[in-house]
């Protein structure tokens, strides 16, 4: 499973754009379950492609997520306010496994 995150905004603006991107099979026993569960735990193949607040502020961040996964792919575009809390937790953990 293949994982890439890509976050633009905020006061950085497009120049400021950071893209992650974790082989979740590379990682650790116990991280690579978390990262597994969590994104099982979101739904994320059955997430809609984009889910973005109807009136966002300047520093609102928008996230690129893409999981790859035996052939699947799917992409989620989202601001953090108007994402589930699992898929919220899914990034914060993709943010951290490539620290």
């Amino acid at each position: 499973m293949r994982i890439t995150l890509r976050s633009v905004g905020g006061f950085t603006g497009p120049a400021g754009a950071k893209t992650r991107t974790v082989d979740v099979d590379s990682l650790p026993g116990e991280q690579a379950s978390k990262v597994r569960r969590l994104v099982e735990a979101s739904g994320f193949y059955s997430l809609p492609p984009k889910m973005m607040k109807a009136a966002p502020a300047s520093w609102d961040f928008i996230h690129h997520l893409e999981i790859e996964d035996g052939g699947k792919v799917h992409k989620v575009q989202f601001h953090d306010d108007a994402a589930p809390p699992a898929l919220r937790e899914l990034k914060a953990e993709v943010e951290g496994a490539e620290e």
